[in-house]
């Protein structure tokens, strides 16, 4: 009797051991989707966790928010985003063209990694310091993030916004990174820097800045602009004269946190709408108005996005799932963006998929760059139409901007 009891503790005990080993490997297969899942099959990062409160920028962040929100170092990136060999050493040979191939890459792969460095460097210091909902990425970097999740490969500029009433502030804790980090400041923006290399060192790809120009501070670098309220409408600083950028309150307020390559930064709440009243469209691409490795003005070549849609990936934007949590204070919900590049004609590769805080106004219609009816991807997925936007009334070419990129 005793022999049997004992024998079936023994059964009971090793059952309910399976079954808790069963429900860990499971919730660990939710929670670390977005990693190694993620990297081989672009699946959708949303564990149970997640919710579109966990997005809104706060004035310091957590690091028991900054946990839960997805990794986005540990998802697969697209290849052929980044220049083969260093500005720098063309520069250094002088072969730097006086006309830029028009989107081409223009950071190289270190460059890369000392641009990303300076904008979290940035923005670590100002959650530090409980500045986390007064400042924002810039106009270019909205829209590297809102097309690419990263800065847009022809380009080299990107930076943030900052509340102009804590620019004293700021600028106190910027000068703090010295030697290491530098700052350059003008009457109406300021410009953040790495220490620069030795000259002897300039045909080496290193995360270090390079004076490519007579001016007193190196590229790569991110610019520091500064905005002003007036109770319906924000606007930079930095323009020296009319017409200016204006986004209305609502657009911008509250800041809700935006995927810029490896991490996350506070962008406007509504960045479709932010980026209409600033470029007027999101489906035509655009080359610089401005070499910043130069420091001279260049024309300004457009075409449809979708021409570039086998050469580099485009984010498609979407409701993220079927049963979606809505934030009824600010209208947001948790949306779905894809990072896809055209394999062939209707064909697309999803290179990774993240859910994240999103407007409830864009009434969870799909926007992607790809102007077809119906596109197959690696996962059967319809992508449908975008709605080309007439362009902004605010919108300026390279003559009536000359002046605001000689400040």
């Amino acid at each position: 009797m005793f022999a049997r009891r004992r024998t079936a503790v023994v059964i009971f005990l090793l059952l309910s051991t399976s079954y808790l080993l069963y429900k860990s490997s499971v919730k660990f297969e939710r929670v670390a989707t977005g990693s190694t899942i993620n990297k081989k099959l672009g699946e959708v990062y949303l564990p149970e966790s997640l919710d579109v409160h966990l997005f809104r920028a706060t004035p310091i962040m957590k690091q028991s928010v900054k946990s839960k929100l997805p990794r986005l170092d540990t998802l697969a990136w697209p290849d052929g985003t980044l220049s083969s060999f260093s500005t720098a050493q063309s520069i250094q040979n002088h072969s730097v063209p006086a006309k830029p191939n028009p989107f081409q890459p223009v950071l190289s792969y270190d460059q890369r990694l000392l641009f990303q460095k300076l904008l979290k460097t940035v923005a670590d210091i100002l959650f530090d310091n409980g500045f986390g909902d007064r400042f924002m990425l810039s106009a270019d970097a909205v829209l590297g993030s809102f097309r690419h999740h990263d800065v847009v490969p022809w380009t080299d500029h990107a930076g943030f916004l900052v509340d102009v009433t804590i620019r004293v502030k700021v600028r106190s804790l910027l000068r703090r990174l010295s030697p290491e980090i530098l700052l350059h400041q003008t009457p109406t923006q300021d410009i953040m820097f790495a220490k620069t290399t030795e000259s002897s060192e300039n045909h080496m790809d290193l995360q270090q800045n390079r004076f490519t120009t007579l001016q007193e501070y190196g590229w790569p670098h991110i610019h520091i602009e500064y905005f002003e309220m007036n109770g319906t409408h924000i606007t930079s600083i930095k323009q020296a004269r009319p017409p200016q950028y204006a986004w209305p309150y609502d657009v911008v307020f509250p800041l809700y946190l935006r995927p810029f390559g490896s991490d996350w930064f506070p962008a406007p709440r509504n960045p479709k709408e932010f980026l209409r009243w600033r470029y007027g469209s999101v489906d035509l691409c655009e080359t610089q108005s401005k070499s910043h490795i130069m420091e001279r003005l260049l024309p300004l070549e457009m075409i449809p996005c979708s021409d570039l849609g086998e050469r580099y990936a485009f984010v498609e934007h979407r409701v993220c799932g079927t049963g979606v949590q809505v934030a009824s204070n600010d209208e947001m919900m948790l949306g779905e963006e894809r990072l896809m590049r055209r394999k062939a004609k209707d064909t697309f590769d999803t290179i990774h998929r993240i859910c994240l805080a999103a407007p409830v106004e864009n009434g969870g219609n799909v926007i992607c760059v790809f102007q077809i009816e119906k596109a197959l991807t690696n996962n059967n997925l319809n992508t449908g139409v975008l709605k080309t936007f007439q362009r902004s009334p605010h919108y300026f070419i390279n003559d009536e901007v000359e002046q605001e990129w000689r400040e």
